[in-house]
């Protein structure tokens, strides 16, 4: 959480869901303590329409940031009210914002926000296998793979190719899904189109953690 450094007080909107309230509680987790504090805990429903009543208490909370833990079309109708209030907080987001009906919705009160990617995907890089995914999902589909599109590649292949190698290998009195789960488990290193995948003793994916901004209408990484 380098990015929060500096940061003192900060307001959480929460889309009330398992999503959502699972990341405001780590955020709570780790921004809390050294003299900083969750100042407005707010959670909305998906079908929230009166987002005035939502935003509007961010006018008096005393927040320098606020945190909206939810995805982009409910993040662009807070960030739009936002700006007709005249918010002047820094606003951060969840992973689940990077897709381009946030900008189109939100429009240029889009701008500024910040939020963490762990993806590892690059529609641009040279790697061989990115750029002949990128390539033959843009001839398929008509449209530029993101980060959602490629986990679930990499997902689809990792499950369906090279664990489905441990059906070869069940032993008596074991599932597939045991099986899977063991060859995954040493699995090592796989490369796929979001680059090199390992899993760690809790079944995670080690990845780094990049901070993305909007930026002149485009989602570009953040350079400090």
């Amino acid at each position: 959480m380098l990015f929060l450094n500096g940061f003192k007080n900060a307001a959480l909107l929460l889309l009330n869901n398992d999503y959502g309230n699972g990341i405001a509680d780590i955020f709570t987790k780790h921004f809390s303590g050294g003299g900083r504090n969750v100042v407005l805990r707010t959670a909305y429903q998906e079908t929230t329409t009166d987002w005035r009543a939502i935003v509007t208490p961010l006018a008096s909370a005393g927040e320098d940031v606020v945190y909206v833990a939810g995805y982009y079309k409910d993040t662009a109708a807070i960030l739009r009210t936002a700006f007709q209030l005249g918010i002047k907080a820094q606003f951060i987001g969840a992973t689940a914002i990077e897709d381009e009906n946030l900008i189109k919705l939100a429009g240029t009160a889009a701008e500024g926000i910040v939020y963490p990617l762990a993806t590892g995907f690059d529609a641009a890089s040279t790697d061989a296998v990115s750029k002949a995914f990128v390539n033959s999902f843009q001839k398929r589909f008509g449209y530029e793979p993101g980060w959602m599109e490629s986990h679930a590649y990499d997902a689809f292949m990792l499950l369906c190719f090279y664990a489905g190698l441990s059906r070869c290998k069940v032993q008596q009195g074991q599932s597939v899904g045991d099986a899977d789960k063991k060859l995954l488990d040493h699995l090592g290193s796989y490369h796929g189109v979001t680059g090199d995948i390992k899993f760690d003793e809790n079944g995670d994916v080690i990845r780094e953690v990049v901070f993305k901004t909007v930026k002149d209408g485009r989602f570009e990484r953040l350079t400090k």
